[in-house]
C-alpha cells in the first residue's frame, strides 16, 4: 500500500518536474527583485554629470574615510556615500586599505 501511495505522489497532479519548475520560478522572481532593489539603490547615489577618475597612492596611516573627505565632491550627498563610491570603483569589499595600494578616485565635473 505504501508503494502505491508514493507512486501516486510522483505521478499525480503535481509531478516532480512541475514542482521543481515552480521552485525555480519563485527563486528567479526573488533574485530579480533583489537585483532591482540593489541596482536602484546604487543608482541613487551616482552623481550626475561627466564621471572622471583620479589615481591616489595610499600612504601609511591613511583611511578610506579621510581620503574621501580630502577628495570630497559636492556630487555625493555624504562622505559615507563617497566612501561607498570609492569602494565600488575599486572593487573593495571592506574599507580596509594598506600603504602602497593605488586607489581610483571617482569625481564629476
Amino acid at each position: 500500500m505504501k508503494e502505491h501511495s508514493m507512486h501516486r505522489v510522483f505521478t499525480g497532479r503535481y509531478s516532480v518536474k512541475k514542482i521543481l519548475l515552480f521552485i525555480l520560478f519563485v527563486l528567479l522572481l526573488l533574485f530579480g527583485g533583489f537585483h532591482m532593489i540593489v541596482t536602484a539603490k546604487a543608482e541613487s547615489v551616482r552623481p550626475s554629470g561627466t564621471q572622471y577618475y583620479d589615481c591616489y597612492m595610499i600612504k601609511g596611516g591613511d583611511t578610506l574615510w579621510e581620503i574621501a573627505e580630502s577628495h570630497t565632491h559636492s556630487a555625493y550627498p555624504t562622505t559615507a556615500a563617497y566612501v561607498r563610491a570609492i569602494m565600488d570603483c575599486n572593487g573593495l569589499a571592506s574599507d580596509q586599505i594598506h600603504a602602497g595600494m593605488n586607489l581610483i578616485i571617482p569625481y564629476t565635473e
